[in-house]
């Protein structure tokens, strides 16, 4: 298994956090290209984001979906103990939507703001 991930990115480094405290070996693989918008990287996930799993020729995006895939594939040690299962559960639906619903609404606003010209010396 493959992580592709960036070191800054707070979405890999909750991948990466469930990999080291399960002890799982799986490759951190760099982004390939120059980025998430490279095309090199758009051939492994059309999307682009970060980070994916590629899990022997599955390709898995999203940070919550790699975790739960890795908490099913590798139930020992639980990085969520079980009485705190029915906590995540309930959260899961809000994060959802909010991931959903609120990205879009701010992408259309952050485009609308001007940018302030940038010179060069």
């Amino acid at each position: 298994m493959k992580l592709y991930n960036m070191n800054l990115s707070n979405f890999a480094t909750k991948s990466r956090i469930v990999v080291y405290e399960k002890g799982v070996n799986i490759e951190m693989a760099p982004i390939p290209g120059a980025g998430p918008s490279s095309p090199e990287y758009k051939k492994i996930n059309p999307l682009g984001k970060i980070p994916t799993l590629d899990a022997d020729g599955t390709i898995i995006a999203e940070s919550e979906v790699i975790n739960e895939y890795l908490e099913d594939k590798y139930p020992n040690p639980p990085c969520c103990r079980r009485r705190r299962r029915a906590a995540r559960t309930s959260a899961r639906s809000p994060a959802s939507t909010i991931s959903i619903w609120n990205r879009p609404c701010a992408r259309s606003f952050r485009s609308s703001i001007p940018r302030p010209a940038t010179t060069r010396s």
